[in-house]
């Protein structure tokens, strides 16, 4: 119940309407307390909430709060001047990559409860991609593979999560989302080569992005 308590506290935190616009100082002081607290509760999650002990809604709710972090409009550094970005990077890194690199990490301690998060989180993550850093697209990325290699153990195919990842990529299509850089990485993926008849199928939807 603390971290659940904490995890909502921190999505308060970071809504859009917290603080004036203008506040941009006070966002990234706040995010910066938020990322180090996390990166902080990430060993307790680990050790007191894994294995028999595993807790669907606290790892359901870091994950949100993790991909809700990084999507905020004031990380967005690409949006600021060059002198601006440079202050921020200087003083607080890219505090997106750095929570990308944690929703990576916590992942792959997940082990077989990771089965628990698909379908469902391929959405919100695939939303991640979506920021223009390389650095959080090729942290955030392989986990859609890691995916499939997970449900073919549980199910003998992957459909359900091709299926996913063909109507979350169809959607970003349709929305105009997803920069040229972005649609050729997917297409470079290895995750994307799936069999001869599926294959097509996905690999005409990624095209199309």
């Amino acid at each position: 119940d603390f971290l659940l308590q904490i995890f909502t506290v921190f999505r308060i935190l970071i809504r859009p309407e917290m603080f004036p616009k203008d506040w941009t100082v006070m966002r990234l002081v706040t995010n910066n307390v938020i990322i180090t607290t996390v990166l902080y509760l990430s060993d307790a999650l680990r050790k007191d909430f894994l294995n028999d002990k595993f807790d669907y809604k606290v790892w359901d709710s870091y994950f949100y709060l993790s991909v809700i972090f990084i999507n905020q409009p004031c990380l967005q550094l690409e949006a600021f001047s060059p002198s601006k970005r440079k202050r921020i990077l200087e003083k607080y890194g890219d505090m997106r990559v750095m929570m990308g690199c944690e929703i990576f990490s916590m992942w792959q301690n997940l082990g077989e409860h990771k089965l628990n998060f698909i379908p469902a989180m391929i959405g919100p993550f695939l939303e991640v991609t979506l920021v223009p850093q390389p650095d959080l697209r090729n942290v955030m990325i392989p986990i859609f593979h890691d995916m499939m290699d997970w449900e073919q153990r549980r199910s003998g195919n992957f459909k359900q999560v091709e299926a996913k990842l063909i109507d979350k990529l169809d959607s970003l299509m349709s929305e105009g989302k997803g920069d040229e850089t972005y649609r050729e990485l997917f297409n470079s993926m290895d995750c994307m080569k799936l069999g001869e008849v599926d294959g097509k199928k996905i690999g005409c939807t990624v095209s199309l992005l």
